[in-house]
């Protein structure tokens, strides 16, 4: 688990100086996350501010900490999660051109995976949970990006022609003295015990939705796409169910499925462990971790 955090001025919010002081403090707020190291990027020609914290699983160096840049110095990168099938994809660019890593770090992949395909494709190809901003220096265009399912948190708050985001509401909370409940998402939270997507239990701070990226064209005002890049609803795999095989085949095409999902999440340079609540999921986890 690593910390993201940064922020898009459209004008002239702060002084550079004073800018850097609340990166500082957005992304010093998100130390239990990532106790490991800490990053800052920023361009005040730009006016993009970029903070990570890190949690150090694959690739213990230093040349795995963030932000990360680009070998062909135009994609700037903060990444939270992990690319489950980042070797495979590693040894597809290996085959179709040189590159010299500089660690052994699924940040690292993708990064150089966006740089060869765009950001688009590249979402399609990975496997894992993520939530990253991406920063293309060529087009002045800030991307911020979650996975599909949601699994790692990403909000993120407008004021006037500024965009502020961060991986926890606390490192927006700080921005103001006047964080006001929303109705709607209190309302949410009572009735299911969680705030869903794109609300938030504040008014003004929304919460990225599954599936989908924001892209910010860095102009005198701020605008911002949300693009959807996947639908759990609109999967095509799924539609490739049969119904017509016996128990026995489809119980052992699943424990192939959960088997080989464990085997890919279990990629990492420090111990790791199962956090068993009792239930059949965290067993049936720690059953096929074992296996594998």
């Amino acid at each position: 688990m690593c910390g993201i955090s940064g922020f898009f001025l459209s004008n002239n919010y702060s002084t550079h100086k004073e800018s850097l002081k609340i990166l500082r403090n957005m992304t010093n707020v998100l130390r239990h996350r990532g106790p490991d190291a800490s990053g800052y990027w920023s361009s005040e020609r730009d006016n993009i501010y970029l903070g990570h914290r890190r949690l150090s699983i694959i690739d213990l160096s230093k040349s795995a900490n963030q932000p990360m840049n680009s070998r062909n110095d135009r994609y700037i990168i903060i990444f939270n999660g992990e690319i489950y099938n980042f070797k495979k994809l590693k040894s597809h660019l290996d085959e179709i051109k040189f590159i010299s890593w500089s660690s052994t770090s699924d940040t690292e992949v993708l990064l150089e995976l966006i740089a060869q395909y765009g950001i688009d494709k590249s979402l399609k190809m990975i496997n894992g949970m993520f939530a990253f901003s991406l920063f293309d220096k060529s087009n002045k265009t800030t991307y911020l990006c979650r996975d599909r399912l949601g699994e790692k948190p990403l909000y993120y708050k407008k004021i006037n022609d500024q965009l502020f985001f961060s991986s926890e509401l606390k490192s927006l909370e700080i921005l103001s003295k006047e964080n006001l409940i929303s109705i709607k998402g209190l309302n949410f939270y009572l009735k299911y015990g969680f705030v869903p997507s794109p609300y938030s239990i504040y008014k003004n701070i929304n919460k990225l939705e599954p599936g989908k990226y924001i892209k910010i064209n860095n102009n005198k005002e701020l605008k911002l796409t949300s693009i959807q890049y996947y639908s759990f609803i609109n999967n095509k795999s799924f539609n490739n169910f049969h119904n017509s095989y016996s128990i026995d085949y489809n119980a052992a095409q699943l424990n192939k499925k959960i088997d080989d999902v464990v085997e890919s999440e279990l990629i990492s340079d420090v111990p790791i462990g199962v956090l068993l609540s009792g239930g059949i999921d965290s067993s049936i986890i720690a059953s096929s971790a074992v296996k594998v």
